[in-house]
């Protein structure tokens, strides 16, 4: 009958209350620190051997995991004690374990394959994300990020149509554009100073005419609209995200989510302990927390490398001048008619790309700066962490993506002097100028490289490449790259290809990311309107 019927329910405790409940019952865990138990070698000995070949049929088959003279240290479980053991290197990892496979087709249905073929594959790009299966997998945090990224995707939509009618809108109209028109008329075939000392001769204003005719096309009467648009839309997305956050919050019951308390860091807390032990032979004070003289050393350290980094970047960006001066002058030197009528095109495309490869490479150089600086400090909680990383990380990142662009828009060609009074650098370099049609040409030619190198480089081979060879080199360390073949050729168990995986590093690189391409896109904006 219906009243005879007997209900399971399964109760799911969550991380928290199993540590609690671990902490209370005192559970011994093992550690990675191990001993040697050595065997003795007298008359016990040897009838406790011939005891274990009496008995070896009544043991069942199993192989044993682990030698019997090599013996774990265990320790009873504590929450304090667990983040002091990662933090000490007793632990070396700990993550929760993946649902199963996602490559073999043997493998049975579950969340990860599941995400594996809806959402992480290219083959589904144009479709909607399941953002409740991120959220159901990766929790709140992380579906939150990837909904205000597929937001932020979809609004570009929009701002990218506009955006490619207004350059129709510019190679509709080129030929009707008066300066470039005046330009390349032959009447108004005007003779132009020399743009360098010596080797440069006098040119002829006619020679400027397919730039001009190009800077049309990217600064014309509708490029005004466009930065209006642009602006307009930056206040639609800000509500449009609010709306969406809000209606997110109200479906998964984030309504009157809490942020919980801010645990103290592993690391924090081992350095405490260290301090503790230190100062028990001095006092018996008891140390519960580090004051600023034990960060002062820190901070002084931050001061000086966060300006010795920012100096760098401008010395980098002052060596990129040098290297446009100078080359300039040697290609115009050249004997062959072609070097010479390209000069400004070969040392513009060639300056951007050095640009472009040295903003690549400082990005990860000052990211492992911030991250060493910041864990100098000793931060006590991560959300600490979190906020002073992304504070250092910002600055870096900022001066080192936006200061060649800073530079082309607002300061080259105003610091160049004028006939018989011009600008030198170290005496013998003349300072550069714009091109002939003006720098907006050059500006275009650095955000498109440095747009379209970033995201083919850096998002692709930073982020897809380096990844699978990190996790290639921790297979190859780990202890399975020195079994057998046979042994290799085995099914790991989930725990041990879970191993095998790149450590979570969190969000933060996600959203600077972010926040360097908006801050990019609207820079380029303020650019047009000023030039």
């Amino acid at each position: 009958t219906p009243t005879d019927r007997v209900g399971f329910v399964k109760i799911h405790a969550p991380w928290t209350i199993l540590c609690r409940e671990a902490e209370f019952m005192k559970l011994k865990m093992p550690t990675k620190r191990v001993y040697e138990v050595k065997q003795s070698t007298g008359v016990m000995e040897k009838i406790s051997s011939l005891v274990s070949k009496v008995l070896e049929p009544l043991h069942p088959h199993v192989e044993e995991h682990q030698p019997k003279n090599i013996k774990h240290l265990s320790h009873t479980f504590s929450r304090e004690k667990q983040h002091l053991l990662l933090g000490s290197g007793v632990y070396t990892a700990a993550y929760p374990l993946h649902d199963g496979d996602i490559n073999e087709e043997s493998a049975e249905s579950n969340d990860r394959k599941l995400l594996y073929e809806e959402w992480a594959n290219y083959s589904v790009f144009y479709k909607y994300q399941p953002i409740g299966l991120v959220r159901k997998y990766f929790g709140e945090k992380i579906g939150l990020y990837f909904a205000w990224l597929g937001l932020y995707t979809q609004m570009l939509i929009p701002a990218s149509l506009v955006g490619v009618i207004v350059f129709l809108y510019g190679c509709a109209t080129v030929d009707d554009n008066i300066p470039s028109m005046e330009i390349c008329h032959p009447r108004n075939n005007i003779t132009m100073c020399p743009l360098c000392d010596r080797v440069c001769s006098y040119w002829k204003l006619s020679t400027a005419c397919g730039t001009a005719r190009a800077s049309h096309l990217f600064d014309n009467p509708a490029t005004v609209f466009f930065s209006i648009f642009m602006a307009l839309w930056a206040a639609m997305f800000m509500e449009h995200w609010k709306r969406r956050q809000m209606r997110l919050n109200y479906e998964w019951d984030l309504t009157g989510f809490e942020d919980e308390e801010d645990h103290p860091r592993a690391e924090y807390e081992f350095r405490v302990m260290q301090k503790s032990l230190s100062k028990d032979q001095k006092s018996q004070h008891k140390v519960e927390k580090l004051n600023y003289q034990d960060r002062l050393p820190a901070y002084m350290t931050n001061i000086v490398m966060m300006l010795l980094m920012i100096g760098v970047t401008f010395a980098i960006v002052f060596g990129v001048i040098l290297y446009r001066i100078s080359t300039k002058a040697a290609l115009h030197m050249s004997s062959n008619p072609t070097t010479r009528n390209h000069v400004q095109l070969t040392v513009k495309t060639t300056a951007a790309i050095i640009n472009l490869v040295v903003i690549l490479i400082l990005d990860e150089v000052y990211g492992a700066v911030a991250r060493w600086l910041t864990v100098l400090e000793v931060p006590k909680t991560d959300k600490s962490f979190e906020e002073r990383l992304i504070f250092k990380t910002f600055i870096l990142k900022f001066f080192n993506a936006f200061t060649p662009i800073i530079y082309i828009a607002f300061f080259r060609g105003r610091l160049v002097g004028r006939p018989g009074s011009y600008l030198y650098v170290f005496e013998s370099y003349r300072m550069e100028e714009c091109a002939h049609g003006g720098c907006l040409m050059e500006l275009c030619i650095q955000l498109s490289i440095t747009m379209l190198g970033k995201q083919l480089i850096q998002n692709n081979l930073f982020e897809i490449g380096i990844p699978k060879l990190k996790k290639l080199i921790r297979y190859i360390r780990s202890k399975q790259g020195a079994f057998q073949e046979e042994e290799r050729q085995k099914k790991l168990q989930r725990y041990e290809a879970d191993h095998f995986l790149e450590p979570f590093a969190g969000l933060t690189p996600e959203y600077m990311e972010m926040s360097q391409w908006q801050h990019l896109h609207l820079h380029a904006f303020a650019s047009f309107i000023v030039l």
